[in-house]
């Protein structure tokens, strides 16, 4: 009888020779479908991939080349049946819950396509949506969280969203998109970016692994990030310096030459590799043609005094113009063209310059609050004229007695606004309406823009795209909402749902953040304690001397400033980490509207106890910066408990640890 139970505990244990956790060498690895090219499973040792998702072994039996493996992803659950072939250990047939069997290919790399695929990209008219990308980060040695980068189509500028790591590698993040687009995932063990293709309602399963640089993507847009893959590691990316010196006919030759190499080795590589997808195609050809334009307009960059683009070079760019197809978010170098091209425009036009003090005036005058004669109406008119020649004279890098030849016709003029400037009754008026002059100067840039895009010839939709990112820019920056004529405006131009939805919420974001009482309003300084004080160092310490005895971390900021803005994100969490230390935050305004000002600490809840704002006249921000040598923004400075500087280029919030780190330094002298 213990004979017969001995042999029967030997044969279940050859039977079960794997538990839950130790999976079989012998199918570690991602498998994939050799007729559709798909990679359908990966087998790991703590989990496994499957669908976009990781399950966990519910059991896992082996017996010889055979394998039972019971996979359990919350209350689902599938049990395949694998057989690895006797002679080719990367081959193996695989049936699962419904008894379909298929052949599987444990390929080192994942290979191309051998079918054709003749689908579009997502197009979902521009309305917010989101992408969830899933990933394994396999033999990871990564542990701060992965950056992902993705471009918004209405700021024009990148924002970068973290994935969290855990022990085993895994991660999960999600994505607001509002339409196909591009994505860069940053992983620093690989050494290079993971360039992806994000489109609405497709998630995305990411698996990279750093010691075999293999990268594999699951999901119902993977065919294209794999191809997108395969193209960067099997062709010789082309890079060109660009010498913005170069005289104008040698530079548009230069980069049509580069072009073609570009275009030659995608018709080269499309022959070599005739299945593979319209996606494919569509967003390499449209990438090369974005990259193209937008180093056509960098050009503008090296123009010498009174040059202007050729009539062929900006024949060729009106010409990529055109063809700007959709979606227009697909390509990111799409937004650093339109970019240039507008800057360029409005370089050559003059058209968008404009003063406070005589938009100001001239809406009183409509109001009848300061009435104007029509010769003082005219020497505004003429003012205006000198002004533009004035700032296009300066960015065409005209010498001085041109300038002064150019304005001369405009010099009475000017000279007798200079007067009108200063008439008493009037400056009264200006600084009661400080606010206003700076909103009616701002609105008038911002009409003049949203007009030269109303001009072009580019298709209505990207007109209203555009009108969309000027008006939202705007926004952005005063952090006020639009007045009624120009929100009326921005009604007129931007009738697309999704845009105007868009523009309406942050018209009424803006407007209620305007309405919200200040939280804790105590951390607003006055000036009044300060008035008068005509030296830097006597200001600096007027101002710290309530703080002695504590740390202060320095933010020379501006509501302008959108580097300023996006660190403030991160002061949240530098707070509650230093809460109850004897810290404080302050902050000082560079050249901010008040209504701005106030508008910004209210939507980054910048306010409390522990944090002061100054918004010093002109004059003494200026003195304090000079002192201070801030030559950029944001700057940040910590000060002893004594009062003395001990760091003149403190960590900005982002770098939390290093802050931190030197903040508790501080405090434990």
């Amino acid at each position: 009888m213990r004979t017969k139970l001995t042999t029967l505990c030997i044969i279940l244990l050859l039977y079960s020779a794997h538990s839950i956790g130790q999976t079989p060498q012998s199918i570690l690895g991602n498998w994939s479908n050799p007729e559709t090219q798909q990679w359908e499973y990966g087998f790991f040792e703590e989990f496994a991939i499957y669908n976009g998702e990781f399950w966990e072994y519910e059991s896992l039996l082996s017996k010889n080349n055979q394998l039972t493996v019971k996979l359990r992803k919350g209350a689902e659950t599938q049990t395949l049946k694998i057989s690895l072939h006797s002679k080719v250990d990367s081959i193996c047939t695989l049936a699962g819950d419904k008894g379909n069997k298929r052949k599987l290919v444990r390929y080192t790399r994942q290979p191309g396509y051998s079918s054709p695929a003749h689908d579009t990209f997502a197009n979902n008219g521009y309305r917010q949506d989101s992408v969830v990308i899933t990933g394994y980060l396999r033999h990871a040695k990564q542990v701060n969280p992965i950056p992902v980068i993705v471009y918004t189509p209405f700021s024009r500028s990148e924002i970068k969203y973290l994935a969290d790591i855990d022990s085993t590698g895994r991660f999960r993040v999600t994505i607001p998109i509002w339409n196909t687009c591009e994505a860069y995932l940053e992983y620093q063990s690989v050494g290079r970016d993971i360039h992806c293709i994000l489109e609405p309602d497709s998630p995305l399963f990411v698996y990279v692994d750093p010691e075999t640089k293999d990268v594999r993507f699951m999901g119902k847009n993977a065919r294209i990030n794999q191809e997108l893959q395969n193209y960067r590691l099997t062709t010789k990316q082309l890079y060109f310096e660009r010498n913005y010196q170069t005289p104008q006919d040698a530079y548009l030759e230069q980069q049509q030459s580069q072009n073609r190499q570009k275009q030659q080795m995608l018709e080269e590589y499309i022959k070599e590799h005739p299945s593979v997808s319209h996606k494919f195609i569509q967003l390499q050809q449209a990438g090369y043609r974005s990259e193209f334009a937008a180093s056509l307009m960098q050009k503008m960059f090296g123009l010498g005094p009174e040059e202007q683009l050729s009539p062929a070079f900006m024949e060729q760019t009106e010409s990529l113009l055109a063809q700007i197809a959709e979606p227009y978010t697909l390509v990111n170098d799409t937004y650093s063209f339109l970019e240039n091209y507008w800057a360029y425009r409005s370089r050559i036009s003059g058209d968008r310059v404009s003063s406070r003090d005589m938009e100001l005036m001239k809406h009183l005058d409509k109001e009848g609050i300061f009435r104007l004669t029509e010769s003082q109406k005219a020497d505004l008119e003429n003012y205006q004229r000198s002004m533009e020649i004035y700032v296009k004279g300066h960015t065409l890098k005209w010498d001085s007695l041109r300038i002064a030849k150019e304005t001369q016709p405009f010099q009475a003029s000017t000279q007798r606004v200079y007067s009108l400037f200063s008439d008493s009754v009037y400056r009264q008026l200006a600084k009661a309406n400080e606010q206003l002059s700076i909103d009616l100067s701002s609105e008038k840039t911002l009409k003049a823009q949203v007009a030269m895009i109303e001009s072009t010839s580019l298709s209505p939709l990207l007109k209203e795209l555009m009108c969309t990112q000027a008006f939202y820019k705007h926004l952005f920056y005063v952090k006020k909402p639009l007045s009624k004529p120009t929100w009326a405006l921005a009604g007129q131009l931007v009738s697309h749902p999704p845009f105007k939805e868009f523009l309406t919420a942050s018209q009424d974001f803006y407007t209620e953040i305007a309405r919200q009482e200040m939280l804790y309003p105590e951390s607003l300084k006055g000036n009044e304690h300060l008035a008068g004080i005509d030296n830097a160092a006597e200001l600096l310490q007027q101002i710290i001397a309530p703080y002695k005895g504590k740390v202060i971390y320095f933010d020379f900021w501006g509501t302008w400033c959108g580097p300023c803005k996006e660190e403030m994100t991160y002061m949240p969490g530098i707070k509650e980490t230093m809460k109850g230390k004897d810290m404080v935050y302050l902050y000082f305004a560079n050249n901010s509207p008040e209504d701005s000002w106030k508008n910004v600490i209210k939507e980054f809840k910048l306010t409390g106890p522990e944090i002061v704002h100054y918004n010093l006249p002109d004059e003494q921000q200026r003195m304090l910066e000079q002192y201070l040598s801030i030559r950029f923004f944001p700057t940040y400075m910590l000060i002893r408990k004594n009062g003395e500087i001990a760091d003149r280029q403190a960590a900005p919030p982002s770098q939390k640890a290093a802050l931190i780190n030197r903040m508790n330094e501080l405090l434990a002298e």
